[in-house]
């Protein structure tokens, strides 16, 4: 359970701080306005990114809180679990079937084989967005590579072309009798 409180408590701290910085990165675009109001820029800064900062952490708590309040544990079977007996009946099954344990003992003293279950492991709605979560940040990251090698592209010195160089009011190489500054060398 902790496991999944700190996944909880890191993307929505995660999420938040990447916002918080958006939101510092307006602010001193922004801040230097102040002067004309007579404020310290500076002192202004300082108040309200603390007062941002204070929000942000407040938000925070907030969203964990709620997050985990929905969290939901499901079984193997995929039946929510709602309270401790069914939380230890569910480890149970999973140790027989590991073969952890010996057989149950039936009430006359017998051993009897486990209920077969499904193989699938027990997960929670925390799983998901722990994987929704990992998902996201793999699409930013292609994203910021998508957008860095662009970057280095566009900033690639275009190719020149060699060779004897058509003046400006010189026929057009093409051969279709318009002066190049009209035909081909209007994109240029």
């Amino acid at each position: 359970m902790r496991y999944h409180e700190r996944i909880v408590m890191l993307s929505v701290l995660d999420g938040l701080w990447k916002d918080h910085l958006l939101a510092m990165d307006h602010l001193k675009e922004g801040i230097g306005l102040r002067g004309y109001a007579q404020q310290d820029p500076l002192v202004a800064y300082k108040k309200e990114s603390f007062e941002m900062f204070e929000g942000m952490m407040m938000q925070f708590q907030q969203d964990t809180a709620r997050h985990l309040f929905r969290m939901q544990i499901l079984g193997p079977d995929g039946t929510p679990i709602e309270n401790t007996q069914q939380m230890m009946a569910a480890q149970l099954q999973r140790a027989h079937t590991a073969g952890q344990q010996a057989l149950p003992l039936s009430p006359s003293g017998e051993e009897h084989a486990p209920v077969p279950i499904h193989t699938r492991a027990p997960s929670t709605t925390i799983d998901e967005l722990e994987k929704e979560f990992q998902r996201k940040k793999r699409r930013e990251l292609e994203q910021a590579r998508a957008v860095s090698s662009a970057s280095s592209e566009s900033t690639a010195p275009a190719q020149r072309v060699t060779g004897e160089k058509v003046g400006r009011n010189d026929p057009c190489p093409c051969g279709s009798g318009k002066k190049y500054k009209k035909c081909h060398g209007a994109a240029a």
